[in-house]
């Protein structure tokens, strides 16, 4: 048998001992004597930085090189060194830069570019420092509504819808009387295009009940033509202000508006009357219309709005309306005497009869004390002075006074006091004139009367019974107050009493002429007497004397 030899340690060669060790593991390796035990190498110790370079010395302070303090971000030196001009490209492909200049500003994680507007560059500095100062005090929003405000679009064609509305959101004019100019702006619009309204057919409602009015023959429902435009508030007059409100503006010229003016005028000449009239008519159009094309909306209005050049208006000669002064022709004691009888003395409790009493009141308060219609549906009794027999019209909680100076105190005779005390003490409501119609103030585009039942009545009565007809008795009435004070007291004392801001409109408008001399044939008969010599105190300078002598009579 033979003997085993002893087994002899091998050296294997590293690629057969790599593939031997694949897939082995730490504690498989540990007992195999095939993998030589090969010495780890030792770490390497890391290396000392090296030693800092030694300061270098500071620069002295010279002419040629001053020394540059740090500024804060509240100093504009701050931002001069952060400006910069922005860039593009022109259409033909060469690059420019913006004058003006600009500056990126970061605060609490966001960053906004702002154009500063300007090319100077100290005034650019010191604006980057007021944004800053901004967004340090008010942050992002407050500082982005006040220097980066969103970019408007500029309406390049507008219509006539979109310059109303832009030219309301910019003017002071009242909302009422802006709706008046609007329409008037509308009918010249639908003139001049020769655009014509088609009448509708709309059912006559009776005002006490709200309910149409049937044929007392037929029963079929009682029917009117309408004319759109004064459909306020139909489905109809809508559409007729949307057709309207879609043309463009740049469709009106001053050359069209003047030809139409023309046209109009020519269409009446036959008729003189008709013709005063139309010459009357035309000029309040063309005034209101013009008057939303003033240069104080204007220019409010060039960076949202491309007005058209030249405007509608600009050139347009209106048509001279004569000054119709107020001539009285109505007796007020006839009016008087009439009124006492048939309203003031109404008797019982019937609606009928308290309707009477109302307007005798309404009647008081337009001839005797000046008040006007909106003045008299609006009058509380904390208005009324009793002791001291005063009216204040002022601007309360119900309506706002026609002018600043309307805003006056009315004196009231004692008689009308008297009446007016009675009336208190029967009173049922805030209102000298009782009504069961409630105010309206925010009807602030219309003209809302609580009274206007009443007025139709009192207006029916005085053209039947007091000879008024004017388009406005009831105005007449306040004509006829300041004529009656300016005959008794002078035009100034009118021109108070009415409280107007300027006396012509008094003289043109609200006062009837007082009496004129007049010249008749029994006048002939006065002859001069001889000139007297000039030492005599009765002659004038001119040598006239101005006794007068009967003619002699040789027949007798």
């Amino acid at each position: 048998m033979s003997q085993d030899k002893p087994r002899q340690n091998r050296t294997l060669p590293a690629k057969k001992i790599g593939r031997e060790l694949a897939g082995k593991t730490t504690h498989e390796l540990a007992g195999n004597p095939a993998v030589p035990s090969l010495p780890l190498p030792l770490p390497t110790p890391p290396t000392p930085p090296p030693p800092p370079p030694p300061p270098a010395p500071p620069t002295p302070p010279s002419p040629a090189n001053p020394a540059k303090p740090r500024v804060s971000k509240s100093h504009p030196d701050y931002w001069a060194s952060r400006l910069y001009h922005e860039s593009g490209n022109h259409a033909d492909g060469t690059r420019h830069a913006v004058p003006e200049y600009s500056v990126r500003i970061h605060y609490k994680g966001r960053r906004e570019r702002f154009a500063l507007h300007t090319a100077n560059k100290a005034l650019a500095a010191a604006k980057a420092r007021d944004i800053h100062a901004s967004l340090c005090a008010a942050g992002w929003q407050p500082t982005l509504a006040k220097y980066k405000p969103p970019m408007t679009q500029k309406t390049l064609f507008p219509t006539i819808g979109e310059y109303l509305r832009a030219a309301r959101a910019v003017s002071n004019i009242a909302p009422g009387t802006f709706n008046i100019y609007a329409a008037k702006l509308r009918t010249l619009v639908a003139g001049v295009l020769g655009i014509t309204p088609r009448k509708i057919t709309k059912p006559v409602i009776n005002p006490a009940t709200g309910l149409p009015q049937r044929n007392r023959k037929t029963g079929e429902p009682r029917t009117r033509l309408v004319d759109p435009r004064f459909d306020v508030h139909g489905d109809k007059g809508s559409q007729w202000r949307d057709k309207l409100d879609a043309i463009r503006l740049d469709a009106i010229t001053p050359e069209k508006v003047q030809k139409w003016l023309v046209s109009r005028l020519s269409e009446h000449t036959a008729s003189p009357a008709k013709l005063a009239s139309t010459r009357i008519t035309l000029n309040s159009h063309v005034r209101n219309a013009a008057s939303l094309f003033t240069p104080r909306i204007i220019r409010h209005l060039s960076g949202t709005i491309a007005l058209p050049n030249p405007p509608p208006f600009d050139g347009v000669e209106k048509p001279s309306a004569p000054v119709r002064r107020y001539e009285s022709r109505i007796s007020p004691q006839i009016l008087n005497a009439k009124a006492e009888l048939e309203l003031r003395d109404a008797q019982g409790d019937t609606p009928d009869a308290q309707a009477r009493r109302e307007c005798y009141t309404i009647y008081l308060l337009a001839l005797f004390c000046g008040l006007r219609r909106d003045e008299i549906d609006t009058l509380a009794w904390n208005q009324v002075d009793l002791a001291r027999g005063l009216v204040y019209i002022e601007t309360n909680e119900f309506t706002t006074a026609k002018t600043a100076t309307s805003e006056q105190s009315v004196r009231i005779a004692p008689d009308i006091t008297a009446h007016l005390k009675a009336k208190f003490a029967r009173r049922t409501g805030l209102f000298v004139i009782e009504s069961p119609v409630a105010p309206k103030p925010e009807a602030a585009t219309y003209h809302h009367y609580r009274c206007t039942r009443l007025f139709k009545r009192l207006v029916a009565w005085l053209r039947a019974n007091g000879g008024v007809q004017a388009r406005n008795p009831l105005h007449t009435l306040r004509k006829e107050f300041g004529s009656h004070i300016a005959r008794h007291h002078g035009i100034q004392a009118a021109s108070e009493a009415l409280r107007h801001g300027d006396i012509r409109l008094t003289f043109n408008y609200y006062v009837s002429p007082v009496e004129k001399p007049t010249f008749s044939p029994a006048m002939l008969s006065m002859q001069p007497s001889p000139p007297a010599p000039l030492g005599n105190p009765e002659s004038p300078a001119n040598g006239l004397s101005l006794r007068f002598q009967a003619p002699s009579r040789p027949w007798e």
